[in-house]
């Protein structure tokens, strides 16, 4: 996302400042507000936040997908000048501050564009279509079986060309998302775009399927803390 990497630039040079206005300005101020609401001194503040959209954002040259989550965040925060002893600075590193990680989550769930809605349901309907069963014919005038049966046939061959544009849009969106895949994987264990996928199928409504922030906050700290209590 173009609009959040120059916002992240934009911070980057103002980073002592009170960036509250800026944000409101490129429409992030509540995307970051488990941040900007905390009583951290503005460095950190706008430190945490340029750390998150370069560390998860497609478009960021920062994000190593040769390294794991944790070597990222640390060399985002030294390309950002952060002092690596400071006990948030740290927390973040270490995927434990609990204020970033909803902002990372509210930051997560931005990030898809319109192809992530189009191509889950372009799968859905392929889905939903390949599940009817043929059309029974018992009891049908001879002069309709045909057509009946051609109409069916044509609903099959659309189902089978939605998958195909399905297939393609998805094989363009992990191609682009390449990176935030890489840190979602790392970072977490999921796949940025398998889970942003799920959450915009419509058969999905039918069960729970959290938003990023809600996994973050109600499955991923509560195992982590657990695991570390």
């Amino acid at each position: 996302m173009r609009k959040a990497i120059e916002l992240a630039k934009k911070i980057s040079i103002n980073i002592q400042s009170d960036n509250t206005e800026l944000l409101r300005e490129y429409n992030f101020h509540v995307v970051f507000e488990q941040i900007t609401e905390t009583p951290l001194s503005d460095l950190i503040k706008n430190t945490l936040i340029a750390a998150i959209i370069y560390g998860y954002d497609n478009d960021s040259k920062w994000i190593d997908t040769r390294v794991d989550g944790i070597t990222n965040n640390k060399n985002i925060m030294i390309g950002l000048g952060a002092d690596l002893k400071n006990p948030t600075i740290k927390d973040f590193i270490n995927l434990s501050h609990e204020p970033s990680l909803e902002c990372i989550g509210n930051f997560l769930d931005r990030l898809p564009d319109w192809r992530f809605r189009h191509g889950s349901r372009l799968m859905f309907q392929y889905t939903k279509t390949m599940n009817q069963p043929e059309p029974s014919l018992f009891d049908v005038d001879e002069e309709k079986k045909a057509m009946i049966f051609i109409n069916w046939a044509k609903a099959m061959d659309s189902a089978k060309r939605q998958m195909i544009d399905a297939q393609q849009m998805i094989a363009e969106i992990e191609k682009d998302y390449l990176t935030t895949n890489s840190k979602t994987e790392s970072d977490f264990g999921i796949s940025f775009t398998q889970k942003s996928l799920d959450m915009f199928n419509d058969e999905n409504k039918k069960i729970s399927i959290e938003s990023w922030r809600d996994y973050i906050k109600h499955v991923y700290l509560p195992s982590k803390k657990a695991a570390t209590s």
